[in-house]
């Protein structure tokens, strides 16, 4: 019969120990190194549209050459963007990198980052100049497509602002989620819901979370924010007019089971029909 015994008093060397935490460490630094080089490049792309749109802005009466720019009635249906700092548009530019995923893909795996942000920062949740800004930038971007000063299409320059626009548009999508979702908890009760979808309705928010639908509604509403206003006022109307339909239903209701109780239910008279049979007496037909 074979020994074992003597593997018993076998133990790990201080290398092999101290080998797993140091690989651990390395990744670590290796993703927090690669993250900030991120990071950087969209601070770099932030401040610059960011300083684009505030010259556009800044236009008096959106001189001519400026053909992107909103007509005046549109400008005052806008609502405000944020006036941001260095150290916010830094903030901003973590959170385009923590949200960005691509086709195929989700950033909820990186959920607790980006609750973790929000909740250090909770002027990108509750400002909502924050996400008007996003799409701003985004909206702009995409405007100078005829821009002659525009990087040529294939370009490493084109590529990159494509990839930092795409990232803008995830970072818009998980602000815009909870207003479009209609979730009052904000961002944590809507990652709570679609992390692990239980239901129908969860599982079809899960779905335009990763189409990213809630982003593109969002950028819809700021190119066209008088509709959107409208549509919020319509939207109004119909609940108030759903409202009183029903308050009416339920008085006529009352009144109904009231002259009931007075007067009672109707009654039913039953229609009697009486056939006359000839008598006859001694075999002769009457006269």
């Amino acid at each position: 019969m074979n020994d074992y015994s003597k593997w018993d008093k076998l133990v790990d060397s201080d290398d092999e120990v101290e080998e797993v935490p140091r690989k651990a460490d390395e990744n670590r630094e290796q993703f927090d190194e690669l993250l900030r080089a991120e990071q950087a490049g969209a601070e770099q792309w932030l401040r610059r549209n960011i300083a684009l749109l505030k010259k556009t802005e800044e236009e008096p009466k959106y001189s001519r050459h400026d053909a992107h720019a909103a007509p005046e009635l549109l400008k005052n249906s806008q609502v405000p963007y944020r006036n941001v700092s260095r150290d916010e548009i830094r903030v901003l530019a973590m959170l385009l990198v923590i949200t960005n995923f691509e086709e195929g893909e989700t950033n909820l795996i990186r959920h607790p980052q980006i609750l973790d942000l929000v909740r250090h920062h909770r002027w990108l949740e509750g400002d909502p100049g924050t996400l008007e800004l996003l799409c701003r930038i985004h909206n702009l971007n995409m405007k100078q497509t005829d821009d002659k000063h525009r990087p040529p299409a294939g370009s490493p320059e084109a590529e990159l602002d494509f990839k930092h626009r795409s990232m803008c548009l995830c970072a818009i999508n998980t602000l815009a989620g909870p207003e479009k979702a209609k979730r009052s908890g904000g961002l944590l009760e809507l990652i709570n819901l679609i992390c692990t979808p239980a239901t129908p309705e969860a599982h079809e928010l899960r779905l335009k979370w990763q189409k990213k639908e809630f982003g593109k509604d969002a950028l819809f509403d700021s190119l066209f924010p008088d509709l959107k206003q409208y549509k919020d006022t319509q939207s109004t109307d119909n609940d108030w007019w759903e409202i009183w339909l029903m308050l009416a239903f339920i008085i006529l209701i009352i009144v109904i089971l009231g002259f009931l109780m007075v007067y009672g239910l109707p009654l039913t008279g039953s229609n009697t029909s009486t056939t006359t049979t000839p008598s006859v007496s001694d075999g002769k037909p009457e006269l």
